[in-house]
């Protein structure tokens, strides 16, 4: 089975790198395009389009995630962070290298960076390897 995603007129595929499942893994522009990446919280939903490499993204309501929660998923979580920014944080950076919500692997370049949407939502991206990179958020 294939889960599909329309954006616009855009049909975005996932597949899984380890099984070759359609049904999940990293999302793909159906076709061919450049790396993307999808989350979803309540009725809002970003996207972020990479130009070359793997590009993760993730949306939370800010305090929606608790401390059990990120220590059930193996978040790694400072003694004063927010539960929600590690959670986002972790998300983007797994989809970036390809893991989903798993614990990064030691050593894996990827870069994460906060993004203010607003007061109510707590957001995050990254990118994989080790280079710095610039965000445009666009809204429509």
């Amino acid at each position: 089975m294939t889960a599909v995603t329309t954006w616009g007129q855009t049909e975005l595929v996932h597949h899984c790198s380890t099984c070759g499942s359609g049904g999940h893994g990293r999302l793909l522009i159906a076709g061919g395009g450049p790396p993307v990446s999808l989350a979803r919280s309540g009725a809002l939903a970003v996207i972020a389009v990479g130009q070359q490499r793997a590009i993760g993204i993730d949306i939370e309501s800010r305090g929606s995630v608790t401390v059990a929660e990120v220590r059930a998923a193996g978040v790694a979580l400072a003694p004063d962070e927010d539960p929600t920014r590690a959670w986002v944080r972790a998300e983007a950076a797994g989809k970036a290298l390809g893991v989903g919500l798993a614990p990064i692997p030691k050593g894996a370049a990827v870069q994460v960076k906060d993004l203010a949407l607003s007061p109510e939502l707590t957001a995050a991206i990254a990118i994989r390897g080790p280079a710095d990179f610039a965000v445009e958020v666009c809204v429509s």
